[in-house]
């Protein structure tokens, strides 16, 4: 087997790692300074010294970020990640900053108390996910944004609208506007410098998109010294190298309330991090388990020591350069390590920190309009996730939360009588944000699961960035030899091509009739190219018991038997592994959606884990939530040890639902409700998951008259036929496709064809088990949706789509004679048969507003020479073919044969490990 490394450990040659380190500095570096100018400025500090700031925020950012993402013993995700002062810290700092008693000192004492706490809680924020559900995070996101959002007017107008100055006579200085405040030549380059930024990112690419915030900050500079509004005296002045010192401004001072304040943002920016961590975890292929979670939660804790230290604020993982991860699909945490390093070094230069410092407000003000309304949009977004259709409740949580946060900006005199101590808690729009919407939250739902708020934690971020660039780019598919479109006039075009955008097809002709050029080109001379495969059945954690010697000559039930026992040893990483092999096998043979039946749930595995795995590969997945609850002491045919009690069945059901199920066009994942078979699993959840399903507007899927022995099973303790005891339940309708179906009889077929009730056909399986030959030829007469699966590896013992298709063909022409179903009708149950039978109009043909899945065929090996004559033909009849190409949502999974979206190599010898140790676990 190779050693290759993980693309999170892989190093690159040094100018490399130096280029894609500094990218991650720009994306972040507006970003960075932002808050020891906000805060300095408040405090009225000299320029010099807000310069320093500038600098101590850089060097603990580089330091931060190398604990992150270098890692040492018990601290560090070690994954891609950057680290930044976080914006959650800025509204609480600012209320210090106006009480004299706390002052700085007492702001960096409240940092360091909460980076202490931070690394004694790492272990356990997991447990108090439950306070934080979407409608209370989103809610907090979203005042720190607003709240922010004055800062940046302020910045925009030049500074404060009053100013303070004494009134003779009287014992108090009085406010007084500010003359110079909101000058027109001052707005218009906060204008420009808006203006600039968004015009970047609506009409910039990729990384200029990325870094528009920075470049509009240049830009608007760039403009004020021009117009004499820059002044850069203190740059010129200002040495070229200097050490950061400790408690640069004296020793730290603690106060109890701003050390309780500082802790519940540090409790809230972990619980942001957490999030982050999960979606990084899917986008670089490298699940984290409890451990790693901790690790990375404990470096923030590290990291907000070290700015009490170095004389700056609490640190967190930076979103944006999250999102720069999932956008140039560079996963090596050696990149955030160099841009960490790059990070101490500007912070060892005073002369930076100056110029940035020497940036007029305005220029400020139009970046920060962006920046923070860009916080405000990710509270949004989050909120998105929350339940507002059938819970009138939450509403209510974020209409109070928000007014609360907002009495400090609308009346910031709101809390003037109460004690002086309370008033940096009750002075922070942000802190009353967080607590009441905590408390709402606990009073109107009470408090949730752990696990629901830790899957809506891993969906939060999938590709976070702050300038997110929209869509996904142009993709022109060009001089296929055939491209075979699967339309409603099933064309066959000759030098065909396609061209798409944001993953979807707009346009299907010839080479000569789209356009030249997009973003991303690929010849496909020499290829036939269809429409991408769609596999209606499997259970890909079988994968890892592929021809377990005594399973291999059994029919079904002896089958199951054998393999149960070795099933039930298996957990969440075999779950994860098979699922990643499963889907790799079936994405390099030109699959770009799978269905998969996971129906025992062993020692925590959940299906959680295969969603998280299909993730990482990136093929559409349809997950479907099996279950067992009839085992052998009741009858049933599985072990006692591998059933589960129906009530929790029914929870999970609902719970993976609403976590991971889109109903969208073009959705990425789908969930199903899917009992075993009627051998595995009572009457009354069969009907009550049918209820359940259908109260979310999601699939249902079983096992349905695979064998004679089904049959049997059926009549013996129902009394009737699978599928009049199938309809009974409430298991046809367009919404339920059966895998298998060998033994319908003629009325069963017409039941389905009324219903439009779908079949998957799985003909490698049914003749591995001996089950018998599925009347498809019949089915198809009578107008039922019939599509193909591959089936369980442990009893097809492959996952090849083509093969599949080929077998059918063949297997119905054994049962039924030589015309009984052609080569271009096979390919259609692979491709537009599989479409319909999991209810979905938008894959399964290229045609205009089609999902742009492509899979293509290079049909010049040794085993289809001769067959010029029909090449379409010859993707069924002979092969079978791997596929040179798999493209899924515009994507390409699929490159010269080879997965290219996960470490192939790595995965099959973790996949091969955990096959070995349970082989020896069975001798």
């Amino acid at each position: 087997m190779s050693s290759a490394v993980h693309p999170v450990d892989e190093t690159f040659p040094a100018p490399r790692l130096i280029t894609l380190g500094l990218q991650h500095v720009l994306v972040m570096y507006a970003g960075a300074v932002a808050v020891p100018l906000i805060i300095g400025r408040a405090l009225k500090l000299p320029p010099e010294d807000v310069a320093f700031l500038i600098s101590a925020d850089l060097f603990v950012c580089g330091l931060a970020t190398l604990c992150q993402s270098l890692g040492f013993r018990g601290v560090g995700v070690r994954l891609p990640v950057m680290m930044g002062v976080t914006f959650a810290s800025v509204g609480p700092m600012l209320s210090m900053a106006t009480v004299p008693e706390i002052g700085i000192l007492g702001i960096y004492g409240s940092v360091i108390a909460a980076g202490v706490f931070g690394v004694l809680v790492a272990p356990f924020v997991s447990r108090l996910l439950p306070l934080f559900p979407p409608v209370v995070t989103g809610t907090i996101i979203l005042v720190i944004g607003v709240s922010l959002m004055r800062v940046a007017i302020n910045w925009a107008g030049g500074g404060l609208p009053t100013i303070t100055k004494a009134v003779p006579g009287e014992a108090f200085p009085g406010a007084f506007p500010n003359p110079a405040y909101a000058q027109t030549l001052g707005l218009c380059v906060a204008l420009f410098t808006l203006l600039v930024i968004l015009g970047l990112i609506r009409w910039g690419a990729g990384f200029i998109a990325n870094i528009a915030v920075l470049l509009g900050i240049v830009a608007g500079a760039a403009l004020s010294a021009a117009l004499g509004l820059m002044h850069v005296e203190k740059v010129a002045t200002a040495s070229w190298g200097a050490f950061i010192t400790p408690f640069h401004f004296g020793l730290p001072q603690f106060h109890l309330v701003p050390i309780l304040t500082m802790c519940l943002v540090m409790l809230v920016v972990m619980i942001e991090s957490l999030g982050m961590f999960l979606a990084l975890g899917q986008i670089t292929n490298r699940p984290l388990d409890q451990k790693d979670l901790t690790r990375g939660l404990r470096a923030d804790g590290v990291g907000t020591i070290l700015g009490g230290v170095f004389n700056t604020f609490p640190y967190t993982s930076f979103s944006q350069n999250v999102g720069l991860v999932g956008v140039t699909g560079v996963k090596s945490r050696w990149v955030t390590v160099t841009g960490g390093a790059i990070m101490i070094v500007l912070g060892l230069l005073p002369k930076v920190a100056a110029l940035v410092e020497a940036i007029p407000q305005p220029v400020l003000g139009g970046a920060g309009v962006v920046m923070f309304g860009m916080v405000a949009a990710t509270g949004v977004r989050i909120l998105k996730n929350a339940d507002f259709e059938t819970n009138r409740f939450n509403t209510f949580v974020v209409a109070i939360s928000v007014g609360f946060g907002m009495i400090p900006m609308v009346a910031p005199n709101f809390f003037r009588n109460l004690p002086d101590a309370l008033h940096p808690l009750l002075e922070s729009g942000i802190l009353l944000a967080a607590v009441v919407s905590v408390l709402l939250n606990l009073f109107f739902n009470g408090f949730g699961s752990a696990e629901d708020a830790r899957a809506h934690a891993a969906r939060r971020l999938r590709r976070p960035s702050t300038c997110e660039v929209p869509g996904l780019p142009t993709l022109l598919i060009r001089r296929a030899d055939v491209l075979v479109t699967m339309d409603d006039g099933r064309r066959e075009i000759a030098d065909g091509a396609l061209f798409a955008r944001d993953g979807v097809i707009e346009q299907v002709g010839t080479t000569a009739e789209l356009p030249q050029t997009a973003d991303r080109v690929i010849d496909m001379a020499g290829r036939v190219v269809t429409p991408g495969l769609v596999n209606t059945h499997h259970h890909l954690y079988q994968n890892l018991t592929r021809v377990v010697p005594a399973a291999q000559d059994a029919l079904l039930f002896g089958w199951l038997k054998t393999l149960y026992p070795i099933w039930g040893r298996m957990g969440p990483e075999h779950i994860r592994a098979s699922t990643t092999i499963g889907l790799m096998e079936l994405a390099e043979t030109g699959c770009t959606t799978s269905s998969d039946h996971l129906y025992m749930f062993p020692n925590g595995a959940r299906l959680d884990d295969s969603i998280e795995a299909a993730t990482g590969i990136g093929l559409r997945f349809h997950a479907t939530r099996g279950s067992m609850s009839i085992g052998e002491s009741k009858g049933g045919l599985p072990p006692d040890a591998l059933v589960e009690d129906e009530a929790a069945i029914l929870r999970d059901c609902r719970r993976v639902i609403e976590t991971f199920h889109d109903p969208s066009r073009f959705a990425m994942v789908r969930v199903g409700v899917a009992p075993c078979s009627p051998f595995s699993v009572s009457r009354e959840l069969m009907r009550d998951s049918a209820e359940l399903a259908r109260s979310y507007g999601v699939g249902m899927h079983t096992h349905l008259a695979e064998n004679v022995e089904d049959v049997a099973y059926s009549l013996e303790r129902f009394g009737v036929r699978p599928g009049a005891y199938a309809e009974a339940l409430g298991w046809c309708g367009p919404d339920v496709w059966h895998a298998h179906c060998v033994q319908l009889d003629a009325e069963e077929i017409g039941l389905f064809a009324r219903s439009g009730t779908g079949v998957a056909h799985c003909p490698c399986s049914n003749m591995r088990l001996g089950s018998g030959v599925a009347p498809v030829r019949e089915m198809m007469a009578a107008g039922v949706s019939v599509g193909l699966g591959v089936d369980g590896s442990a009893s097809n013992d492959s996952g090849h789509m083509l093969a599949e298709a080929r077998q059918a063909l063949l297997l119905q022409r054994v049962a039924k004679g030589g015309a009984a179903l052609t080569a271009r009708q096979a390919l259609e149950l692979a491709t537009l048969g599989g479409a319909k039978a999991l209810g979905r109009d938008d894959i399964g043909a290229l045609a205009p507003g089609k999902a742009a899945d492509v899979s293509a065929f290079d049909l010049s090996d040794v085993a289809f020479a001769g067959a010029q004559w029909d090449p379409v033909a010859a993707l069924v009849f002979c092969g079978p073919a791997r596929a040179d190409l798999t493209v899924v949502n515009g994507r390409v999974v699929v490159e010269r044969g080879r997965c290219v979206t996960v470490d192939r190599e790595m995965a099959l010898e973790r996949h091969a490990a955990l096959a070995r140790a349970l082989i020896h676990d069975s001798h």
